[in-house]
């Protein structure tokens, strides 16, 4: 009995060491403030701080947390996994995130157990942060330069836009085509073909790109460029437009500059769940835990508990990768294995998971015996990223190839400009981007007017339209005309 107690603990010694983060137990008694039963030792790894009792984590957490992080005790369903997000403010002003996910079990007594992890997403809050403002500016650009974002689908022909590119095209939601081909009733007769090309990329394209034209209510003709990037199948065959569409109008006719644009991002990185596995590496069998199954969409009964049953699952194009990671692990090459893979949902789905764990158990000759792990759910992430690359790459594409010189300024010092405006000005991109822009006015009075300009309409969120003169690289002055917010 007393080996099989000391197997016992040793074998959850091993799993806490494994999970990436810190395993905790609050005891709640009722009409009394929970107490700390156990905290694992990982919570000194992540954050540096020493956890004894309920008060020391209540006065590391940050303030504005308190209360609510209080008020989730009140929550007394059990087996409801619930998940949690605060902040411990510790050395004067340092702030680290946090997440728990936690379930609940009732003591005939009323008392009630709650286990639950707890981990560090300190990292991932600040990715959240800066993908937020750069969706903000992002959105903000394509408002102010009445950029639309479209997205074909070629094998069905779906045509999909957003409100500004259906403002573009003078219409309602109700009148707007739902089909590539229905579009080009709305284009001039002429300009028909354009479209079709734009629509049927060549095989070895990656982008494409047009010049619309319309007529508008008045029966005058307005002017789009359109530019997309290409997505192809398998088989190299064009499968998805993504792109946007933006009014020249303005420049046909008054050879206006039009301000550089983004396309909208939307990335979110959510929280997955924690799946566990405990492997014998020798006779192959594994033990799943419940949240490993369910992760892909299966009952536990539903998963064979053997090496086998994850071979089956994994990506082809993955097992190699994922194989020779864990035979440097074997091989003492790394303290921990760590690699991203893709499994087999019940749904028939490939879903992104970061796998990590490590060897508890050698033989005499050093070869594994056991090893334990955790799976994390990180497909929304690794499909965020993606999105984010095909956004990016858009918003080069329009910067490098818009038909007008763009620049994009902060506190009047450029942070990048695009290759026409550096030929307008003669000019090379390291003699222009992070000098100030007075580089570009022929005296101080003319800085000064634009200054006074931006001071006044920026704050308040109007746009500045203004017609000044520019000095280009040799001295000579040009009229040009800034447009921006």
């Amino acid at each position: 009995m007393t080996q099989s107690l000391q197997r016992s603990e040793q074998r959850y010694l091993e799993m806490v060491t494994s999970v990436p983060g810190a395993m905790y137990q609050f005891l709640v008694r009722p009409g009394d403030k929970p107490e700390l039963a156990y905290m694992s030792p990982k919570i000194n790894e992540m954050f540096n701080v020493e956890i004894q009792s309920f008060d020391d984590l209540l006065q590391l957490m940050h303030p504005d947390d308190r209360e609510r992080w209080m008020q989730s005790f009140e929550d007394d369903r059990d087996g409801v996994v619930r998940h949690f997000q605060g902040r411990f403010l510790y050395f004067g002003d340092l702030i680290a995130w946090w997440q728990s996910n936690s379930c609940q079990t009732r003591r005939p007594n009323g008392e009630r157990i709650i286990n639950g992890l707890l981990f560090d997403i300190t990292e991932r809050k600040e990715i959240e942060k800066n993908l937020l403002a750069v969706q903000q500016r992002l959105a903000l650009a394509t408002q102010t330069a009445r950029i639309g974002t479209w997205e074909a689908r070629l094998p069905t022909g779906a045509l999909i836009a957003d409100d500004n590119l259906i403002g573009l095209f003078d219409c309602s939601h109700a009148e707007f085509p739902q089909q590539i081909s229905a579009l080009s009733q709305l284009l001039l007769p002429e300009n028909v073909d354009e479209w079709r090309a734009i629509c049927s990329p060549g095989t070895d394209l990656e982008n494409v790109a047009g010049e619309l034209r319309l007529p508008d209510r008045d029966g005058l003709i307005r002017y789009l460029v359109c530019v997309a990037a290409v997505e192809r199948d398998e088989q190299g065959h064009p499968s998805r437009l993504v792109g946007v569409m933006y009014d020249v109008t303005q420049l046909k006719r008054k050879e206006l500059e039009i301000t550089d644009s983004e396309q909208r991002l939307e990335l979110a990185i959510t929280a997955g769940g924690i799946g566990l596995w405990d492997w014998h590496v020798q006779s192959g069998s594994v033990t799943y835990n419940q949240q490993w199954a369910a992760m892909l969409g299966f009952q536990p009964g539903e998963i064979e508990p053997s090496l086998s049953a994850w071979e089956r699952l994994v990506h082809p194009d993955d097992r190699l990768k994922v194989e020779q990671a864990l035979l440097s692990h074997f091989k003492l090459q790394s303290d921990i294995h760590v690699c991203e893979q893709r499994l087999l949902t019940k749904a028939g789905k490939w879903k992104w998971i970061r796998a990590s764990g490590r060897v508890v158990e050698r033989d005499a000759a050093g070869l594994p015996l056991r090893m334990i792990g955790v799976h994390i759910d990180i497909d929304s992430i690794r499909r965020q990223e993606e999105e984010m690359r095909e956004s990016l790459a858009i918003h080069d594409l329009i910067f490098q190839h818009a038909s007008v010189g763009l620049a994009m300024t902060k506190d009047r010092r450029f942070i990048r400009v695009s290759q026409l405006l550096l030929n307008m000005l003669g000019l090379r991109a390291e003699e222009l981007e992070g000098q100030p822009t007075r580089i570009l006015y022929p005296d101080d009075e003319s800085y000064a007017v634009i200054g006074r300009l931006i001071e006044s309409e920026f704050p308040v969120g109007r746009m500045v339209n203004h017609e000044l003169c520019l000095v280009r690289s040799d001295g000579t002055e040009f009229w040009g005309r800034m447009q921006g917010k």
